[in-house]
């Protein structure tokens, strides 16, 4: 009877899955308002809650770029930017402003960053806590936002497929928790390798576990076959399942050049080896070091001609 009723509520589950993400599609503002979607930045935190994270997402990014000599600044003094998936705040994207970035453009494919009082109160409540040249700096800038973006400095691109477009005209790509969503990996590598000038850096946080999504295991959202799972989640921001090794590939089949992989969560080997003859046949005969990677940061390089030719005599 257990089993009967487990059952029962996994179908009802995958219904329901399949129902919203129907509206998702359809209708994307109608469904973010009822799933309570905002992005980063969003939910129940308050502004003072929300600061300090994107003061820690900074100090992330900050930490895996490319020292400078100090006299000449933060690492992103004079850099051209681009954001993947900013969320609601542009938190991010103002604090490199903020810290000498020269123009940010932030891509999204849904329209969630908004010129609202709770923007307004997360900004202010970051410039309280940064030195005082970089705070005057972000208060003018955060009095010449809105929904559009500054013009400038700040230029903000809503793309169906979360594409910039852009051409070797970056130096910095960055996005956290964002790449693990997109529904076609192979063209935003394709997208931020055409955007980054040669020698240009991109720095990426990827969550590769299952955004809530398990039950039982931390790794159970690779059982679903993919046509299930697209049927369930296409048009919502849920992970593509893809594993690290599909972004290190794709990065490299783009042209950049794999620097550093942080492994930050990892899950047991004997737990992936517990779950392995339940998961899709896709990823069934994966490597473990493969599958136990729940989330890391990638640090990619666009290599300039003279270091493409000398890999290549």
């Amino acid at each position: 009877m257990a089993r009967i009723r487990r059952k029962a509520a996994n179908g009802l589950r995958m219904l329901r899955a399949i129902a919203t993400n129907q509206v998702a599609g359809l209708w994307p503002r109608m469904y973010m308002r009822l799933a309570g979607q905002t992005g980063r930045g969003g939910g129940q935190a308050s502004a003072a809650e929300t600061a300090e994270y994107f003061l820690h997402c900074y100090r992330e990014l900050d930490s895996r770029l490319p020292k400078v000599d100090e006299s000449t600044g933060h690492p992103v003094s004079g850099q051209d930017v681009l954001e993947y998936g900013p969320g609601s705040i542009p938190g991010l994207a103002m604090l490199m402003l903020a810290h000498g970035a020269r123009s940010v453009t932030c891509v999204d494919r849904f329209p969630l960053l908004q010129d609202n009082m709770a923007s307004l109160d997360t900004l202010t409540a970051l410039a309280d806590r940064l030195d005082q040249q970089a705070s005057q700096r972000l208060r003018e800038l955060t009095a010449r936002l809105d929904g559009n973006g500054i013009p400038g400095c700040l230029t903000v691109v809503l793309h169906a497929r979360g594409l910039s477009c852009l051409n070797a005209s970056c130096d910095l790509v960055v996005s956290r928790a964002v790449l693990e969503e997109t529904n076609d990996l192979p063209a935003i590598s394709s997208d931020m390798a055409a955007a980054l000038r040669p020698g240009g850096i991109a720095v990426h946080q990827v969550d590769l576990g299952g955004y809530g999504l398990c039950r039982d295991h931390p790794l159970d959202f690779l059982v679903p076959s993919p046509f299930l799972w697209q049927l369930m989640f296409s048009n919502k921001c849920v992970p593509n399942r893809l594993r690290l090794g599909k972004y290190l590939e794709y990065a490299e089949q783009s042209g950049l050049r794999v620097l550093r992989v942080e492994r930050d969560r990892v899950l047991p080997l004997d737990q992936v080896e517990a779950i392995r003859p339940r998961l899709w046949r896709d990823f069934r005969t994966l490597p473990a070091p493969d599958l136990a990677c729940l989330s890391c940061w990638i640090v990619l390089e666009k290599p300039s001609p003279s270091a493409r030719d000398a890999a290549n005599p």
